[in-house]
Order: structure tokens, then sequence, then C-alpha cells
């Protein structure tokens, strides 16, 4: 029997994104290099990258039962997908417009979201994108790169996937009008999904104690 693995996403839009005070204490917190490669990129790409971050953090904590050391659990190594020490497993995926994370304690897992042409509906006949995501999620769920993207089998029907004789349970999400992706995962998963607005100041509370910024006391 297929095991059952429970995995939180957030989702949320780029505009607007993290407080800037949020954003600042959340790159300052990273590791050096890593801080010193977001610093170079364009604001765009950073802001999209941070607030990814962001995301995972919060849904490692919701998917670990809190048993998370924050930024001082996560490996930013150029070159290889982010992942925390001693899990939980996650995935990003962002858009132009929307940003995505998963995080699942108990196997590994991948995302990908993508926006259509029309964001106001997605066609039913956009069997290319719904391959696309159903694919790159595989990838991620893998740990390959694009690179090998014709060599995973897709079944939408079946929502099923397979890479290197390794075979992937696939669920279909529309975060947003417009918004479609899947998430991959090695057996069937129960996901609970919440949307967030990056610089609520609920979210924005529960990043800071992930950081470390507020008491115990003031929690």
């Amino acid at each position: 029997m297929l095991r059952v693995e429970n995995a939180s996403l957030l989702h949320a839009s780029l505009t607007p994104g993290l407080r800037p005070a949020c954003a600042e204490r959340l790159l300052e917190a990273l590791p050096y290099a890593a801080r010193l490669r977001l610093e170079r990129a364009s604001a765009p790409a950073r802001a999209a990258s941070l607030a990814g971050l962001a995301l995972a953090l919060i849904a490692a904590v919701r998917a670990n039962g809190n048993k998370l050391r924050g930024v001082a659990d996560l490996q930013l190594s150029d070159g290889e997908r982010p992942r925390f020490r001693r899990g939980p497993h996650f995935s990003i995926s962002h858009t132009d417009t929307r940003v995505a994370c998963i995080a699942c304690a108990t196997g590994e897992v991948g995302l990908d979201i993508e926006t259509g042409q029309d964001e106001r509906a997605l066609a039913p006949s956009s069997d290319k994108l719904r391959r696309w995501t159903a694919a790159e999620a595989t990838l991620k769920a893998a740990g390959a790169g694009l690179r090998r993207i014709r060599d995973v089998r897709v079944d939408l029907v079946a929502l099923a996937s397979e890479l290197d004789g390794r075979h992937y349970v696939l669920s279909e999400i529309e975060l947003a009008p417009g918004t479609l992706g899947h998430v991959a995962s090695r057996g069937p998963i129960v996901v609970a999904i919440e949307c967030v607005a990056l610089d609520g100041r609920e979210f924005s509370a529960s990043l800071e104690r992930v950081l470390g910024l507020t008491a115990q006391g003031q929690q």
C-alpha cells in the first residue's frame, strides 16, 4: 500500500511582496554566499526568490510540526536546489505574478506552476501547459535538472508520471485564475492549500517568529 504523506502548500501574489523590513531581515539571515547571489540579482528576481524562501520557511514549520530551526536549517548551495538539512522536503515555483511553495515532511515532492496567455481563464485544450508543469514537477521531485524534461513520461488521464523507472503521483492544482500547476510525489499526498498575503500582518509575524525575531513569550 502506498504511504499517505501530508503536505502544506502556500501561495501568494508577488504584488505586493514581502514587507521591506521582512525582506531585509530574511536576506541578512541567509548564508553569505546565498545573500551575495541575491544582492547581485535584479530587484524582481531577488523579490521572487525571497518570497519563495519565506513561503518555504512557513510551510516547513506547518509540515514538520514546528521542528525547524529556521534559516539555520537551510542549505542554499550554488547550482543545487535549496533544502533543509533535517527536512521537510520542499519545492518552490513562481511565475511573473505568483509564487508558491509546497513542503512535505515524509517524502520528496515537486511543484511547478505556470501562467497561461489568458490569465482570466485557461482553455480546456491547454494540454501542453499541463503536460509541461507535470513533467517539471516530476523533475523537481526526482532532483533532476530541466535538461531531462524529454525523459519524463506523463499520463495526464491517470495523473501519473515516470522517470528512470521511478513512478510518481500527480495532483493538478489551479491556485489562481489563469495559473495552473502540478504537484508530483512518490505516493498519494493530502495537501493543505492556503493563499497568503506576503505583506500581511499575520504572515509577517509568522516569518519573524521563524527568523527568531519575536520572543517566544510574545507569540
